[in-house]
């Protein structure tokens, strides 16, 4: 999901509607939906937990490698080697936050 408040903006149509939504209403439905998206995120990590993919290795973060798999999973996984830039077969061992952990095949 990508979650974003409404702005008024000069020259738009929008801008002179009656029956704004208040800002403080916008903020709270705005963190309402962020932790819907990230608790969705995190199930659907949850159900590649055992699962072997393909990443695309991006960039290293501590003794990780960060990359996606074709279906955007965040995966990090743990490596001395440079693998930036390169495919690599993972197994998905765990979720931590929004990254799923994986160990290279």
């Amino acid at each position: 999901m990508h979650i974003f408040k409404y702005s008024k903006r000069n020259g738009t149509k929008a801008i002179d509607m009656p029956m704004q939504i208040d800002e403080q209403i916008k903020e709270q439905r705005s963190k309402k939906l962020i932790k819907l998206s990230d608790k969705n995120q995190t199930d659907y990590n949850e159900a590649y937990i055992g699962k072997e993919v393909s990443v695309l290795f991006e960039e290293r973060e501590n003794e990780y490698f960060k990359g996606h798999t074709q279906n955007y999973i965040l995966v990090k996984a743990k490596t001395d080697k440079n693998i930036q830039n390169q495919i690599k077969e993972v197994k998905i061992i765990g979720v931590n936050g929004l990254d799923a952990e994986g160990e290279i095949i």
